[in-house]
């Protein structure tokens, strides 16, 4: 089935090869027009065949497009029910749409006959960036962790309550016991609450303003545990500029360059998984 239109915006879209039916796409349209994102994205830079999990705490699974440039992830129904309210779209569009935010852009929630609904997010990070200095998914809590080390993926090796071994050596400081992806994965954790990030005292205002807007914003709808993604890359000297420039999109928030001691970074800051309400505000009509 092609992709049909109406004023309300997308009836179908077509992802991959599957002719999907979306769901309140009066609202993604207006996204995707002021982003530039065509309406046939996912047309031929998905494939459903690709999803896995995607490590988070839902067990959601997810993909990436082939471009790089959008994620899909399986939308449970607390996260629709977050998301799909009318006066929390009203909002978050107007708010994403004036492009003064760190909050990633949803494209468009669709729904797939077999495997249920998705969102398609745009990444919040350029794809032309292929190796990050370091890649950082931070809550501000013991939660924070390296993702990117030195252009080199660090994986994530949980302790789970059932495996009492791995309990007990790392509460006695018995290390030995301990594998060593374990160790570099709490290394990093450690190592994510604890790096500074340098910027201008001008980018550091201008962020912290968009991060407090934002904030704002999900308590208004009782959302938390949101994080926020942070690139740092390190161009070859002599390459800032044409870094920034390629790496421009209205896809992502505008990327910071900064010099500290002789290091020459572009940072790129991003906030997602925000959609999950805390317990208090669960039954809250706002």
């Amino acid at each position: 089935m092609p992709e049909t239109r109406n004023a309300a915006g997308l009836e179908w879209l077509t992802v991959g090869n599957v002719d999907c039916r979306t769901v309140k796409d009066a609202h993604f349209k207006l996204i995707r027009q002021v982003s530039g994102i065509p309406d046939d994205f996912l047309s031929d830079t998905f494939d459903f065949g690709k999803l896995s999990s995607g490590g988070g705490k839902g067990g959601d699974v997810m993909a990436r497009s082939s471009d790089g440039k959008y994620f899909v992830k399986q939308l449970n129904d607390g996260d629709a029910h977050s998301l799909l309210r009318d006066e929390f779209l009203s909002e978050y569009v107007s708010l994403v749409s004036g492009g003064s935010t760190l909050i990633c852009k949803i494209a468009a929630v669709f729904e797939h006959t077999t495997l249920g609904k998705f969102i398609a997010m745009a990444n919040c990070l350029p794809a032309c960036i292929n190796s990050w200095s370091g890649l950082y998914d931070l809550k501000g809590s013991a939660d924070d962790k390296i993702l990117v080390e030195d252009g080199v993926q660090v994986p994530e090796a949980h302790k789970r309550f059932w495996n009492i071994d791995l309990v007990v050596c790392e509460a006695t400081g018995c290390n030995k016991g301990v594998p060593f992806a374990r160790k570099q994965y709490v290394k990093g954790k450690r190592q994510a609450y604890d790096t500074p990030i340098y910027v201008t005292k001008e980018q550091k205002a201008y962020i912290l303003k968009l991060m407090k807007q934002d904030v704002a914003f999900f308590t208004r709808f009782g959302l938390m545990d949101y994080s926020m993604i942070v690139g740092v890359y390190r161009p070859p000297p002599g390459f800032t500029q044409q870094a920034l420039e390629h790496s421009f999109s209205h896809l992502h928030s505008i990327p910071h360059a900064s010099h500290y001691k002789g290091d020459m970074t572009v940072l790129f800051v991003g906030i997602i998984d925000f959609l999950q309400v805390g317990p208090i505000c669960e039954d809250s009509s706002i």
